[in-house]
């Protein structure tokens, strides 16, 4: 915890300190992305007509040709003079530009005063080939540029794949195929400007015709990339917006959009990899793929029972269960539930678009898809739904048949469309039923998942056992309760906070941040990584939630990082899921669109919201795209808004404005009336504008006044504190987590009995500046340092050299070999519904399977480095008596194959009781009481020490499972320095009794002079094992 305080304050006063902000390894200029001398062979490839075609260029003057497994050809060029050749990719001063879709080289050499070569490459619009633009000026006569066009080659591989440098960095240096058979090569003499062509059907030629297919080539890029025009103070993001038109296209393989562009370039219904195409105008597209997947969901199945699936390991549900059955899309969806974050997308476009036919195609199949997700994952009808691979990083996650946020938000989001389509077809019966849903499922989150006194979603509650909340969410219990508007205003402010304090923010090199998606450790295969596209999607919950700095912070530190700082010039992706990935590119694209822009069309309910939330410093930014175009100009103290859409709606404005009065207000042209709302250290202006094309928004403010929407407050429990807000008055204190007592206000000062709820916390203060009302944020870390400090007693840091040892033998309580934990079958209990559960190994998550993988042998083979006689040394110093039988721990479980708990008589005193404990436990049970070992005094008191992975209770072995893809490396175990973040500052005792088989030496010291007459250990979590190996009283 003073790990994440410190860091958290860290955060809070970053307005305060001067952070060292990198030059990227890109620049901008002019819109081009550009690299100065780099030293990069094929790192920015340039896709073919949406195909799996395309050209390798990158920072080195290099060119090649693939599709599929074959390439075509490499072009590469060598400049001659009298004084000899020279290579064209090692002159001396190379600039690299890429932009709309392709590439273009300046390249000079200080050995050649006066000589420029330009090279420029396109693909060819009409056939798979690329287009080659050559000008040389500043030649002399007699000097020649040749070019040789070779290496062809035949891969049994898929390139796209194998030929990404995010992927397989070794083709970074794979420059000219010298040595390979020359197709054609040509030479260029003295000043000149000429063509090259080629494609998978004939060799490089240098033509005429190839100069048609350049401008042809040229022009189609710019036509595709000036959908978006765009104007902001931020050149790196202008030029980022404008490549991700040509990223979009470049996964649109009709009739899907790919799941990446390069690796990954297979069709697959998830993730988020159709928000894009809705934002910048692409409807035809997504109606396309609509009717492509849903032409192949189940409408009749005799598949109504839920079944696991036994060839699995029972992680997964069997082929034929009720999850397979009616309203399951049944294309390319392998194991997952894509389907939910499809519906998710189309519900997203039929926002957008209101289009009938779309419509027409969409409700039946929405309808079943949310019949589909009711009973396979709220089979008890609470509102909380199961999420079963819903997301993107679900390989090796899952929730045990509890409810969660995430599936739960797609579900609201759902019936919200159910709804309004019902009710545009005149559909009562349809409406009251989408009406009790969302009235169900809101009660449901709200009473079961949200968290009151923390401020945020729980992770999950479990199915069974003791029902318990996991409080530990990742990103998306934060961000798709947001986006699904399940929660308030106010709530969206508190749970943000949680991204805050609670999980691991890097400050990036070239400024912003990157949230980590959890704090599930160890850091397996995929639930734990820094994943471009969910800080993009928080990035917009900070938008949504009017935190536009916050978000924009977000924002350009993932940016910055993956399109500028990496490898590939303009990415947006990562080295995990390969060169402009789907799942970034959809969220960059929403991000920028309905969260900065806040462009919020809802044309089934016939109005448009306009909500912009630009970085509080920028005084323009304007975006055009074929649905609408917004445009903002701030000239002193009048800020104007011009509107167009390409379809007429009713308007709805929701202007942020930091004033303590605002002078007028004019809608083209003519005074407006508005009404004034509380934003977050500023005021929310509204105007509602009759239905129109376009609109002109004028404000005319008195003043500027300041941006300042979080206030950071340390406060102790039980103490009267007084709170000054930065404000003229204050109207009204919102504490919704309770933890204030006796609020006073007077004038701008709040007076408080702070309460005994520690840890970080938000309440919120309604305040007056000038004639208009704000927010304000106080984030509150509450702490109570005598409890810290009884807490930390409880204890011992060492243990004395000479100290006397009391060994409690334990053999008559012993009831397993631990060598054994994984060689049996955990069975029961599994409550049959449609869930994803870990493996009957009671090691195995869904995934070790597909990767041929399962748990250790689990041995002791160096026990003998710490073993006496009976007694078993620690390198800690602590003596446990080591058993002589067959078994060699006492386990509990919620498995049937063991007890839920047992007892050890103790009757003795001492100064501290030590345990050895070891068992099992998996990432889904982190920073929860996997289980407690209660002390039981004579004198009726009774004590307790939780075991809480990862703090003081880990697996016994470490998980050396690595997933088969590039980039789907694992930290196995708890020591990962990766990881550190999430492990407490100093970590547990350990011994290493065996390669794979590593005990926990934990103590409690006891009441003086008490007799201690038994110890209990009792499992709390499902699907763990836990076990006690030795008890000792140190005297």
């Amino acid at each position: 915890m003073i790990k994440k305080v410190f860091f958290l304050f860290c955060i809070c006063f970053c307005s305060l300190i001067t952070y060292a902000i990198n030059k990227p390894i890109y620049s901008v200029e002019d819109t081009w992305i550009v690299g100065h001398n780099l030293k990069n062979f094929n790192n920015r490839p340039l896709y073919i007509n949406n195909t799996n075609g395309f050209i390798l260029a990158g920072d080195k003057p290099v060119m090649r040709l693939c599709r599929g497994g074959e390439i075509y050809g490499t072009l590469s060029f060598n400049f001659m003079d009298m004084s000899g050749t020279y290579q064209l990719h090692e002159f001396s001063e190379i600039k690299s530009m890429y932009k709309n879709g392709h590439m273009k080289w300046v390249i000079e050499d200080n050995r050649k005063v006066g000589l420029q070569i330009q090279l420029e490459v396109v693909p060819d619009v009409e056939e798979m080939g690329m287009v080659v633009k050559v000008k040389i000026k500043g030649a002399k006569s007699e000097d020649q540029l040749s070019w040789t066009w070779n290496g062809q080659e035949t891969r049994n591989e898929n390139l796209s794949w194998k030929l990404d440098c995010l992927a397989y960095p070794e083709v970074l240096s794979w420059g000219p195929d010298f040595g390979t058979k020359t197709l054609t090569s040509g030479v260029i003499v003295g000043n000149k400007t000429v063509y090259l062509f080629a494609s998978d059907k004939r060799q490089m030629l240098q033509d005429m015709i190839a100069k048609r297919k350049f401008e042809t080539g040229l022009k189609k890029m710019e036509d595709l990339c000036n959908r978006m025009i765009i104007n902001t103070p931020d050149v790196y993001l202008n030029a980022l917006a404008m490549a991700s038109v040509r990223a979009v296209d470049g996964c649109w393989y009709p009739p899907v959009f790919a799941h990446g562009a390069m690796q990954w370039n297979n069709n697959l219904p998830g993730w988020r990899v159709l928000f894009g195409g809705t934002m910048y105008g692409w409807h035809d597209r997504i109606a396309e793929e609509a009717k492509h997947y849903i032409s192949t969901q189940v409408t009749k199945s005799d598949y109504k029972e839920n079944k696991p699936n036994k060839n699995h390991m029972w992680t997964l549900q069997d082929y034929t269960s009720r999850f397979y059955g009616e309203g399951r899309i049944l294309a390319d969806q392998n194991a997952y539930d894509m389907q939910s974050q499809f519906f998710d997308q189309l519900i997203e476009d039929y926002r957008w678009n209101d289009d009938p036919t779309f419509i027409a195609l969409l409700r039946p199949a929405l309808e079943l898809h949310l019949k589909w997700i009711e009973e396979c994952f709220d089979p008890d009808g609470d509102g909380c739904y199961e999420s079963y691979l819903n997301t993107w990083p679900t390989d090796s996650q899952w929730y045990n048949g509890g409810g969660t946020a995430e599936e739960t938000a797609y579900a609201y989001r759902g019936h919200q469309a159910a709804y309004d389509m019902a009710k545009n077809a005149g559909d009562t019966k349809s409406m009251e039923h989408h009406d009790a849903m969302l009235k169900r499922i809101k009660n449901g989150f709200q009473n079961i998942l949200w968290l009151k006194d923390q401020g945020f979603s729980a992770s999950y509650i479990e199915q069974e056992g003791n029902k318990r909340l996991h409080k530990n969410p990742w990103l998306y219990s934060i961000f798709l309760p947001i986006d699904a508007q399940l929660t308030s205003s106010l709530q969206n402010i508190e749970s943000l906070y949680y991204t805050e304090w609670a999980l691991q923010n890097d400050k990036m090199p070239c400024g912003g941040r990157m949230i980590w998606t959890s704090n599930w450790v160890p850091g397996i295969w995929s639930v734990r990584p820094l994943w471009p596209g969910d800080n993009y999607h928080l990035a917009q919950a900070y938008f949504t939630s009017d935190l536009p700095d916050e978000g924009y912070d977000i924002l350009k530190g993932t940016f910055m990082h993956g399109a500028y700082n990496t490898a590939v010039p303009g990415n947006i992706g990562d080295a995990i899921g390969g060169t402009d990935f789907g799942d970034c590119i959809h969220t960059f694209c929403r991000t920028l669109v309905g969260g900065m822009f806040g462009f919020l069309p809802d044309y089934p309910n016939q109005i448009v919201r306009i909500s912009p939330k630009f970085p509080t410093d920028w005084d323009y930014a304007s975006l055009s795209l074929p649905d609408f175009s917004i445009n903002f100009q701030e000239r002193g103290l009048v800020s104007e808004y011009e509107i167009r859409l390409k379809k007429a709606a009713k308007q709805l404005w929701e202007i942020p404005v930091k004033t303590s009065k605002v002078v007028k207000v004019t809608l083209n042209g003519k005074n407006v009336s508005y009404t004034m709302v509380p934003g977050v250290s500023r005021s929310i202006l509204k105007v509602e504008v009759p239905l129109s094309d376009k609109s002109v928004l004028k404000i005319y403010t008195a003043n500027d006044l300041d941006y300042n929407p979080c206030q950071n407050v340390q406060l102790s429990s039980y103490t009267q504190d007084k709170i000054t807000i930065d404000c003229d008055s204050i109207l009204a204190v919102y504490d919704p987590q309770n933890i204030f007592e006796n609020i006073q206000i007077k004038n701008k000062n709040i007076s408080v009995w702070v309460a005994n709820n520690t840890g970080f916390h938000t309440a919120v203060c309604k305040v007056m500046r000038g004639e208009n009302e704000e927010w304000k944020i106080l984030r509150v870390n509450i702490r109570n340092e005598h409890e810290e400090k009884m807490e930390k007693l409880r204890t011992l840091e060492g243990y004395p050299q000479a100290a006397i040892w009391e060994k409690i033998n334990l053999q008559k309580y012993m009831n397993a070999d631990v060598t054994q934990i994984f060689k049996q079958e955990y069975l029961s209990p599994r409550p049959n519904t449609a869930s994803c559960r870990l493996g009957i190994d009671g090691f195995s998550t869904w995934t070790f399977p597909y990767w041929n993988a399962g748990p250790p042998e689990i041995k002791l083979d160096s026990l003998n480095l710490y073993l006496q006689d009976e007694t078993l040394k620690t390198p800690q110093g602590v003596q446990f008596q080591w058993p002589q039988g067959e078994n060699n721990i006492i386990f509990t479980s919620m498995w049937d194959n063991y007890p839920t708990k047992i007892a050890v008589d103790i009757n003795t005193t001492g100064e501290a009781l030590c345990f050895l404990v070891c068992g099992s436990t998996n990432v889904m049970q982190c920073d929860i009481a996997n289980a407690v070992l209660r002390i039981y005094y004579e004198d009726g008191s009774k004590d307790q020490l939780e075991l809480i992975p990862p703090i003081n209770y880990w697996n016994l072995c470490a998980f050396n499972v690595h997933g088969t893809a590039a980039g789907q490396g694992s930290r196995a175990y708890y020591t990962s320095e990766i990881d550190r973040f999430c492990m407490p500052q100093k970590l547990p005792d350990t011994i290493r009794l065996g390669k794979e088989c590593t005990a926990m030496v934990l103590n409690r010291v006891l009441k003086p002079g008490v007799v201690v007459e038994r110890v209990e250990l009792e499992t709390l979590s499902q699907e763990v094992v836990v076990g006690l190996m030795g008890v000792s009283i140190l005297k």
